[in-house]
């Protein structure tokens, strides 16, 4: 604040709690501020310091009470009951609009408003307002700025307090005309005084019209104002008078002797010309963020004052339609701004930060210093020139970058979630129809979408009304996949704390990383990107994946510069040794992706693992976060698949606290970082590649050494053991300083080590079409499988697709040198003859295998067997065979599809099972069981062969003794599902009955169905307790009912765990303590030692 004082600036750094708080002073400026809210800030805090914080005892000459009231039943639209509810009910539309507040300080303008409004309508005691309020403002470690809540406050305050003045004077209270005295005039030397009783209120200087208002004054009813207001005017209008006629009677030269206030006159209205030709009438300004319409601006003849009237028709801001009273046009481009220029501005100058456009908006909060000002002025005359001529097609489209701050940059409460979600999408659906890039404004919103999961069991319940609302609005805006797939990502997608992120970059910086290609496989919004240092931003490409469509668009809106694509990773065509670092916080999941580059389907993290570090050139960096599952694993762990060409650089074992505050979800994970080594030394040992480890504590767990230990400086928290699954190791957090924690652990976290590798390979693959096989085989067919089309046959698998050719395989003898000595004996003269007309090379085999040992004993003794695996052409019968088989994999298919529908078509049904019939005699007569062993070596490749041979089953023939094959029931009924017989029953508890008998579970459609003109809230009401939630499912996110019988059954301590969790988190939703009374009456006794015999 310029030209302050010190003590004036000490002040203020108690408000901002940059020095320590005065428990005393505070308490004494929140009273002081009560009386004199409608005051400017400066003033307001100069006064305070100049009087002491003295607080004036004015008499309650006029109660408000029935005033407010009328006041309340006029104007409230949310029928509120009081003025509290009022004030937050009028305050939350403008508070929304204010990043820079946090909740809690939005939450304390609401307090410190009321408690003016309190104050200056005597409507409720100081004690009664008071007390807990200071606590609240004089908190020595809560974090927050006092400057900007009580400015707000008071911006607040006198925006309600002018609308019930106004009011009050359009309406006839009968109130007025009791217990106030009367306001009567005197003349005394010159001045006008205005007295209630003997009290004098207010003096009118003739000489000058000016007019001082007593302390007392401010605590007049409006219409004893009114009264004095409109005497004083009466007295100067009349003075005017005589002055002219006086003037025009006068000589000119005692003009020519103008007064001091006539000189203001002249000066104001040369400020005024100015002022116009700044700001033409009708124009559009920002005041206080606000945009208003430019009404007047002219001479206040009061004081060198100009006056200026702004005009908004909105009902929902602070200012609405304010008049301003300023002393010059510095004055007037402080408080005023054009809208145009400063939209312009934010096109232009995108290296400003948001966070500093924000503030401008608002010129209540905290005034920016003298030189960020100046700073300003600078860059809109810059502006100004380079909007000459400029073109839209011309601004260049920013990446979002996150603020420095941000402790309220994400909405913390599941509806605050849900309703900035669904204002997200909005915006990014109306963004693809125009077919425009968001503005860094909109930018910040679409940033702020945290997806949906922790949110499944409140908001996509259907029987849940809290949010139905909020479902049909969202329903409105996506599809029904995009919808369905919204709904099974809330149950995997948890986006990760900026917090975390920043920790990763600064560690990759700390240990030498510069740029280059990164990739993120599961990015999300973008969040690891929106992070991403500007040093290292500048020297790299990046590149994304993201598998929701939607948050897919969102991302392309926030980062407009990377290449992204929308689907899923193991689709994306990503050339091995291709980018410097992957990094990336995987989704959690319990099911396996299937990549054609792979021999086998992955869990999602050990893909992501495996599939990362091929991808990253030799001495790339992997850096993910992940579920504890990959380093834990006991069994088919990828740990073990990748040590020959990793090094691990180490990990951190995150809390199940690390992402509760945006995700909403407890949940513990490891924080890993690898790096590729293609001439890694098998020989090295590393602690991390030894294998799982079982849990000391408790030895259902298993546990990799690497985390293991009590005191291990990479373990955030403490172990516990939860029942879940049979044991599932968790780590609580217990620290409140979970950054500097995480800083400290990744101190411990070894750097890469220097690689020589500047060459990488291209990003995508260059895959080229073979236009030789047919369109519908390149795209449909699937991988392991056979297709034809006519007599050609296709397979596909991880070489891509072969025509006309089955995998074969060949062995025969070598010695030391690799040289062929002998054939295998099993093999038959006509096979021989086959494989060496081939002239097959090693190189164009498949695959080769080659014993380790020579053999010990018999005629290969001192030789080395040696397989070739290779492709071998098919024969016409082999054709035959294949085409014979893919028809009854179709067929059977099919069959089964159409069963998993519960109203599927009996016609269509009874169509395929007879044409199964008669494919499968057919197939017989000519080429036997599909379990032949010809048949099996033929197309037991295709991964559908297993549930081919399950048409048959097996028997021994009563005469010859041997194995043959029949039909299965699946060629006489529907086996998926059991055929369905509606009925109607007349009660919720036989409607459940029925669903249970039927196998089905509680299936509440089901239930619907046969309980006519009752939904399902209804059949859930009258059943009470008869069924209740699955506690397992419901904290993975599930709403899985559970008959009575079926919840107190099992494993019921484990049960009583998770309930006794949900009930110490206040889960509000369900009714956990009643459910936890039930199975504590079933809780199996304890049994000792003693008992056992």
């Amino acid at each position: 604040m310029k030209g302050a004082s010190m003590e004036v600036m000490k002040l203020l750094a108690m408000f901002r709690g940059t020095i320590p708080k005065d428990r005393e002073k505070m308490d004494l400026f929140l009273r002081y501020q009560a009386q004199h809210f409608d005051e400017k800030w400066q003033d307001l805090v100069e006064s305070f310091l100049a009087e002491e914080g003295k607080i004036e005892e004015i008499p309650h000459v006029y109660s408000f009470h029935q005033d407010i009231i009328s006041f309340l039943e006029a104007s409230s639209e949310n029928n509120d009951q009081d003025l509290e509810s009022y004030t937050r009910n009028f305050g939350q539309a403008g508070l929304s609009k204010l990043s820079q507040l946090s909740n809690f300080e939005k939450n304390l303008v609401l307090e410190v408003a009321t408690y003016n409004l309190s104050t200056r309508f005597y409507i409720q005691s100081e004690k009664e307002k008071l007390e807990p309020l200071s606590e609240l403002v004089c908190l020595q470690n809560q974090d927050v700025n006092l400057v900007n809540v009580y400015r707000v406050a008071n911006n607040l305050s006198d925006r309600i307090s002018r609308d019930i003045e106004e009011f009050l004077l359009m309406v006839d209270s009968k109130e007025l005309t009791k217990e106030v005295l009367e306001i009567h005039f005197e003349e005394k030397e010159g001045d006008v005084l205005a007295y209630l009783g003997s009290e004098l209120m207010a003096t009118l200087d003739t000489v000058t019209d000016l007019v001082h208002h007593e302390e007392n004054y401010q605590q007049l009813p409006l219409t004893q104002k009114l009264k004095i207001i409109t005497h004083f005017d009466d007295v100067k209008a009349k003075s005017e008078k005589s002055k002219q006629v006086a003037e025009s009677l006068s000589p000119s030269s005692d003009i020519e002797q103008e007064t001091e206030e006539t000189n203001s006159f002249s000066n104001v209205d040369k400020i005024v010309e100015e002022a116009l030709r700044e700001y033409p009438i009708g124009s559009q300004v920002s005041y206080k963020g606000q945009v208003f319409q430019l009404v007047s601006i002219e001479n206040a003849q009061l004081n060198g004052l100009v006056r200026l009237e702004l005009f908004n028709d909105s009902n929902q801001l602070f200012e609405e339609n304010p008049i301003l009273y300023l002393n010059s046009l510095e004055e007037i481009e402080q408080v005023l701004s054009h809208v145009e220029l400063e939209k312009e501005d934010s096109e232009i100058e995108m290296d400003s930060s948001s966070e500093n456009q924000e503030i401008d908006l608002f010129s209540y909060l905290e005034e920016e210093n003298e030189k960020d000002k100046e700073k300003d002025k600078e860059t809109d005359k810059e502006t100004e020139t380079l909007i000459v001529g400029i073109e839209e097609t011309d601004v260049p489209v920013q990446d979002f970058v996150f603020p420095d701050d941000l402790e309220d940059f994400y909405p913390k409460t599941n509806r605050e979630k849900i309703e900035t979600n669904i204002a997200a999408i909005e915006l990014v659906k109306r963004l693809e129809k125009e077919g425009r890039q968001a503005n860094p404004e909109e930018q910040e919103l679409l940033a702020k979408y945290v997806g949906w999961g922790g949110l499944a069991n409140e908001f996509f319940d259907e029987l849940n009304p809290k949010y139905e609302t909020e479902r049909l609005t969202l329903k409105s805006l996506v599809s029904k996949s995009e919808y369905s797939t919204m709904k099974q990502s809330s149950l995997t997608a948890y986006y990760t704390d900026p917090m975390i992120i920043r920790q990763i970059w600064q560690k990759l910086l700390d240990d030498g990383f510069e740029g280059g290609r990164i990739l993120d496989p599961s990015m999300g919004t973008g969040n690891f990107f929106a992070a991403i240092p500007r040093s290292i931003r500048e020297k790299s490409e990046l590149y994304g994946v993201e598998l929701d469509s939607v948050t897919g668009a969102i991302a392309k809106q926030l980062h407009p510069n990377t290449h992204i694509e929308v689907r899923g990773f193991e689709e994306v065509p990503y050339q091995n040794n291709s980018f410097d670092l992957v990094l990336t916080n995987v989704p959690f999941g319990n099911f396996r992706i299937a990549d054609k580059n792979y021999d086998k389907p992955y869990m999602i993290h050990d893909y992501f693992v495996k599939h990362s570090l091929d991808l990253v050139r030799d001495g790339g960096q992997v850096s993910i976060i992940s579920s504890i599952g990959t380093m834990d694993k006991r069994t088919d762990n990828v740990l073990q698949e990748i040590k020959s060409n990793t090094h691990f650089l180490g990990g951190v074992r995150l809390p199940d606290t690390a992402f509760k505050k945006i995700a909403g979800t407890r949940v513990t994970t490891d924080l890993l970082f690898f790096q590729k080594d293609q001439a890694k030394n098998l020989n090295e040992e590393e602690l991390v590649f030894s294998g799982s480890i079982l849990f000391e504590e408790d030895k259902r767990v298993w546990i990799n050494p690497y985390f293991d230990g009590k005191s291990n400086t990479q373990v955030l928290g403490e172990y516990e053991v939860r029942n879940f699954n049979g044991g599932t190791l968790n780590v609580k957090g217990v620290s409140e300083t979970l950054a500097t924690d995480i800083m400290e652990a990744l101190e411990n976290v070894e750097a890469p080590k220097p690689i020589d590798n500047s060459l990488k390979a291209p990003v995508f693959i260059q895959e080229e079409v073979d236009h030789s096989i047919p369109s519908r085989i390149r795209e449909d067919l699937a991988l392991y499988s056979f297709g034809y089309e006519g007599n050609q046959i296709y397979y596909r698998d991880t070489h891509g697709i072969r025509k006309s050719s089955k995998v074969d395989e060949i062995s025969y003898y070598v010695d030391e040198k690799g040289e062929f000595k002998a054939w295998d004996s099993s093999l038959s003269e006509h096979k021989i003859d086959r494989f060496v007309q081939l002239h097959l090379t090693d190189e164009e085999a498949l695959d080769i295998y080659k014993s380790e040992e020579a053999s010990k004993r018999g005629k290969y003794k001192g030789l080395f067997k040696k397989t070739v695996f290779y492709e071998s052409p098919l024969s016409d019968k082999d054709i035959s065979r294949i085409r014979g088989m893919v028809d009854l994999r179709e067929t059977y298919q099919s069959l089964i599809e159409i069963q998993r529908h519960p109203d599927y078509s009996r016609t269509d049904f009874q169509v395929l099972l007879s044409k199964l019939n008669r494919d499968y005699d057919r197939f017989v007569s000519q080429f036997g069981y599909l379990n032949a062993s010809v048949n099996r070596n033929l197309f037991d490749s295709d991964d559908k062969y297993s549930l081919l041979a399950s048409l048959e089953d097996e028997y021994i023939d009563s005469k010859s003794q041997k194995v043959k094959y029949k039909k299965s029931l699946a060629f006489e009924k529907a086996l998926v599902r059991p055929e369905r017989v509606i009925a109607r029953v007349s009660t919720a508890l036989d409607a459940l009955n029925s669903s249970l008998s039927d196998g089905r579970g509680v299936d509440l459609d089901y239930m619907v169905s046969i309980y006519p003109e009752h939904s399902q809230a209804a059949i859930l009401d009258e059943l009470g307790d008869q069924i209740l939630i699955d506690p397992e499912s419901y904290l993975r996110g599930e709403r899985k009912y559970l008959s009575k019988n079926q919840f107190l059954s099992g494993d019921i301590l484990n049960k009583i765990e998770v309930v006794q969790l949900l009930v110490e988190e206040n889960n509000q939703e369900y009714d956990w303590n009643h459910a936890l009374d039930l199975l504590e009456s079933v809780r199996p006794p304890r049994i000792h030692l003693a008992d056992i015999e």
